[in-house]
């Protein structure tokens, strides 16, 4: 762990309910409080969710950021009470507890994940207030996850908060169809054509750090994508591999119609009952543009709690470097919501400040202020603080 994290951590091994040819399918979670800090157990729950390709430590350098609010600003913010990063099933340390298991044809990114985000948040956060936060096509299983929630239509989570998510609305063409897909597809021929075996830490630190997209990573992601993302080939051969294989990387970008449009409508539905806040980087290197503007429209019409962009930036919002003292970094916010035509569901109106330093807080109050959608704020605002 890197010597600047000041928080508690504890390691656990989650038995989810998913069954592969008989083998249980396994999940990897790792707990963070901040160190020396007194928990209270009406603060917020922070649920994280890595990309494809990546794992629950990348969070990491974001989590530090979260809790340096929490010690050292002046301004009114909601507790954390603790945080939790979890491994999708076929990635990381999940990936090493599920070796035996011989996986379906079809990507567990979003369907086990899916699954285990469900069953985790019923069995270890009961009471909790949870809110989920998701990297890139991590969104298919923070928003699926209430597809195996006992609680619909009550939604056991306060906000969701979707980084990139790749959403491609249902009314696409076949055009913007033909291009999503040619986009997934080299997408994966690049992750095939990767190399995935090294004799050492400092060997495969070297390769990735001249090679894009790391090349362009903050030095901190770069280390910690090496040191928590590798493994031994066997007991025997001593040299270093993937803990995600390459080739279920690659299955996993090529994600089917159906998933992305059950995703969709999840996020319509959870609209309607939770704060739902989208963040995108400002250029269009990996999510269709017809999929940002989907989200953008759905905000304007009073259905997503908030939309940002984030200039100078594409689909890398956590892994690019902090750039705090740069008089370029800018943010755009895409006004939102005022008040809805439902009486018992207020959002805040986020002002448009493009190209302008960010306000101290990211709203003003509809009615009662919102606690959960302030918080949320402010858990966003950290993300993008720490990478603008």
């Amino acid at each position: 762990m890197p010597r600047w994290f000041n928080a508690l951590t504890t390691d656990i091994i989650v038995d989810t309910p998913r069954i592969i040819n008989g083998v249980p399918v396994k999940m990897a979670a790792r707990r963070y409080v901040l160190n020396g800090s007194s928990q209270s157990a009406a603060g917020l729950t922070l649920l994280c969710l890595h990309s494809i390709g990546s794992h629950k430590e990348l969070w990491e350098p974001i989590l530090e950021n979260v809790f340096q609010s929490q010690e050292t600003s002046h301004e009114k913010l909601p507790r954390i009470r603790e945080i939790w990063s979890l491994d999708c099933p076929d990635h990381g340390d999940s990936a090493l507890l599920n070796a035996s298991i011989e996986w379906p044809k079809e990507s567990q990114f979003s369907l086990a994940w899916a699954e285990a985000v469900a069953y985790f948040r019923q069995t270890h956060l009961n009471g909790h207030r949870v809110v989920v936060i998701s990297n890139s096509g991590a969104a298919y299983a923070s928003v699926g996850s209430i597809r195996f929630l006992d609680h619909w239509p009550t939604v056991p989570y306060e906000a969701f908060i979707l980084i990139e998510p790749p959403v491609v609305p249902p009314e696409r063409t076949e055009e913007d169809a033909q291009a999503w897909r040619e986009r997934t597809v080299l997408t994966s021929k690049a992750a095939m054509s990767r190399r995935d075996v090294w004799d050492s830490h400092q060997g495969a630190l070297k390769y990735f750090t001249k090679r894009f997209p790391w090349n362009e990573w903050d030095d901190c992601m770069v280390h910690l994508y090496v040191e928590n993302g590798l493994r031994p080939i066997s007991d025997r051969d001593t040299r270093l591999t993937l803990k995600c294989p390459k080739a279920k990387e690659a299955e996993s970008y090529s994600v089917p119609n159906h998933i992305i449009d059950e995703a969709m409508a999840e996020i319509e539905k959870l609209c309607d009952k939770v704060p739902v806040h989208v963040l995108f980087g400002e250029y269009d290197d990996f999510m269709p543009e017809i999929g940002k503007t989907h989200i953008r429209d759905m905000a304007r019409a009073g259905r997503i709690a908030s939309v940002m962009f984030v200039s100078g930036v594409g689909h890398f919002v956590c892994e690019l470097p902090a750039q705090f003292d740069s008089p370029e970094a800018s943010y755009i916010h895409v006004s939102c919501t005022g008040r809805s035509t439902e009486t018992d569901r207020r959002f805040p109106v986020v002002e448009d400040h493009s190209g302008a330093a960010p306000p101290s807080h990211f709203q003003r109050s509809v009615g009662k202020p919102n606690l959960i959608v302030e918080v949320s704020c402010y858990a966003r605002r950290a993300i993008v603080m720490w990478h603008v």
